[in-house]
């Protein structure tokens, strides 16, 4: 029996290390620009200190970085203060992705497993790899994350070049000019605005799930057609706006490509993209692009055809398909397959820590868990550990609260299985939880009619879902009936609220807590935020949720935070179960894969930057 896991501090290290990166703004000043950024980081091991210096170019500047290696203190969260001193590049062309390697080849056919098929097309309504994993490849962003380095580090993609105002209210962005549409039309700043129009200010009746990450944007201009301007009416910090920009789910589309389906593209599977491979065709088995021989990037990509063949995350076929050369790449490898891979000549792996928190959510307007004694019973008798045990059985998962593991807002551990409702239950957790339940007028369970349970399809979901079945069953008398939803059409049953409870949980590509707590439970407006399934409602956590993102005090963040979690601990409109690393698999030939373990998001990989060696098989 596997024991109970803990996160990969020094994965998730890795991502505090991209705020120091972001504080580099590429710019025509002739004299060095001295950034000053304040990085929260986690320590658990003594100090011993060093400082090696690195230099990296990066969107048209050389970039001088002090480090500074900590060592082995008593683990608490610290604030350490880094300078960056960023240098312009004298002349030069616009930065542009290549292979790290002078060895890259061109052409070949790359195979991959990819989660799907997805069920609708619109990415902004969606946070799921079944559609980024596949879409992702023909679109661009305005910038994006470099693959082809651990940390991850943000850097140009359609604009190549930007400048923040000194009191950080706006943000101007250059793009790339001759970037064409793969229909031959020309890119321009309109359809930048555009897109950010439909991200934070959708149209009524569509979702945005990342419209809470731009809740400071006031206005976007568009100067010339090569320039786009971001407004805000609040302050943001510039690593915090950076990183938003660059989220994966945020591609561009085209002004008319909105105009012609009414904003709508739940069901548009071929629109225009500008990105480095383009629609082929696509069926219930697989879908095929082919490199975009136009790119405005000329050093990329190396394959000439690349197939997203649809497997389900962490199922034996996932595993034969890739043992049996199938497909060249693959993710979501269960832990046993993942183990073996390392074994065998000619394949690799790594793991990515994914920011994200799994869950059961409540559907807090109807009864019974419009009543918190109910929502509080059912979280006291369902054991947490337990359930991520039997989920890391075919997904390596670690017992997590409501904030990110591993970052400074965050119990450990350690403290998690000592606290009631995250800790494995005692006789004492389940005879309260009794009483809670008739209190609510549920005595023994009755009166409960069979809840809905909506599950999505993947089998770590499936496990975690017969286990909160089992356990509400035999200390609380309640009957569930579990409903199988593909992993696009989740998203559809968890707006349409037609659930009792229903798995999923909440992330966020940017790790500071405002991005993934005030979505996943706040109010927007006068609305409920898009991420909001529970549709949770609670007028001080939205002012604590306000405060929280003007607050530029760290310790005084901190307390509200602390002030947060102490609400939802009370109201739990999620059983927080636990957070994943996802496991990949690989053969020699496919090269250019990212050179590590690496944390973030499943949005950071177009393909372009991976080529095939010689003695990649015949196709």
């Amino acid at each position: 029996m596997r024991g109970l896991r803990t996160p990969k501090s020094a994965l998730w290290l890795l991502i505090c290390a991209v705020a120091t990166m972001l504080a580099v703004v590429a710019c025509g000043a002739a004299d060095p620009e001295v950034v000053r950024v304040v990085e929260t980081v986690v320590v658990t091991e003594q100090v011993v200190k060093e400082v090696e210096v690195q230099k990296e170019v990066v969107k048209e500047v050389e970039v001088v970085k002090e480090v500074e290696v900590v060592r082995e203190i008593p683990a608490e969260a610290i604030i350490k203060e880094v300078v960056v001193v960023a240098t312009p590049v004298p002349g030069g062309d616009q930065w542009k992705l290549a292979a790290i390697s002078p060895d890259a080849r061109r052409g070949g056919h790359f195979i991959k497993a990819a989660h799907g098929p997805p069920s609708i097309f619109d990415w902004y309504a969606t946070g799921t790899i079944a559609n980024t994993g596949s879409q992702g490849p023909m679109y661009d962003l305005l910038l994006r994350h470099d693959p082809r380095d651990p940390s991850v580090p943000i850097v140009p993609d359609l604009a190549h070049s930007w400048e923040i105002s000194s009191d950080g209210s706006t943000y101007s962005f250059n793009l790339r000019e001759g970037v064409l549409w793969h229909d031959g039309d020309e890119f321009t700043s309109e359809d930048v605005k555009a897109t950010y129009e439909r991200i934070v200010f959708p149209p009524e009746g569509l979702v945005s799930l990342r419209k809470t990450l731009f809740t400071a944007l006031d206005s976007i201009e568009t100067p010339d057609d090569y320039t786009v301007q971001f407004n805000l009416n609040e302050t943001r910090s510039s690593d915090y706006m950076l990183q938003t920009f660059s989220v994966g789910y945020n591609m561009i589309t085209k002004k008319e490509t909105f105009e012609e389906n009414n904003w709508d593209l739940s069901k548009v599977d071929n629109h225009p993209g500008t990105g480095p491979f383009i629609y082929s065709s696509r069926d219930t088995e697989k879908w095929i692009q082919e490199r975009n021989v136009d790119y405005w990037n000329e050093n990329v990509p190396y394959v000439d055809k690349m197939t997203h063949v649809w497997l389900i995350a962490w199922t034996p076929e996932l595993a034969a398909a890739l043992l049996g050369g199938v497909v060249d790449w693959a993710q979501w490898l269960d832990p046993d397959t993942f183990e073996r891979v390392k074994t065998i000549d000619g394949m690799s792996t790594l793991e990515l820590i994914v920011p994200s928190i799994s869950g059961i959510t409540f559907n807090t307007e109807r009864a019974p868990f419009n009543d918190v004694r109910v929502r509080q019973a059912f979280n006291l008798v369902v054991d947490k550990p337990k359930l991520a045990e039997a989920i890391d059985s075919v997904t390596a998962t670690f017992l997590s609260g409501w904030y990110m593991p591993g970052t400074p807002y965050a119990w450990s551990t350690e403290k998690l299985i000592t606290i009631p409702g995250h800790r494995s239950p005692t006789a004492e957790d389940i005879a309260k939880a009794k009483q809670l339940l008739a209190e609510a007028g549920y005595p023994d369970g009755q009166g409960i009619p069979e809840l809905h349970f909506a599950v999505r399809e993947t089998p770590n979901n499936r496990i975690g879902s017969a286990a909160v079945q089992a356990m509400v069953k035999e200390h609380l008398n309640v009957d569930t009936d579990i409903n199988i939803h593909q992993a696009s059409a989740i998203a559809q049953v968890a707006e349409s609220g037609d659930f009792d409870l229903i798995t999923g949980g909440y992330g966020s590509r940017v790790l500071d807590p405002y991005t993934y707590i005030v979505p996943a439970f706040g109010q927007c407006g006068d609305d409920l935020c898009d991420q909001n399934t529970a549709r949770y409602r609670n007028p001080e956590f939205d002012r604590l949720g306000a405060e929280f993102i003007k607050e530029l005090d760290q310790q005084k963040r901190f307390e509200i935070a602390n002030q947060i979690r102490d609400i939802l601990e009370r109201d739990v409109p999620v059983m927080t179960i636990g957070s994943t690393s996802v496991q990949w698999g690989w053969y020699d030939y496919l090269n250019g894969v990212t050179p590590g373990n690496m944390s973030g998001g499943y949005d950071v990989y177009k393909w372009d930057h991976v080529w095939l060696g010689a003695d990649t098989p015949n196709r």
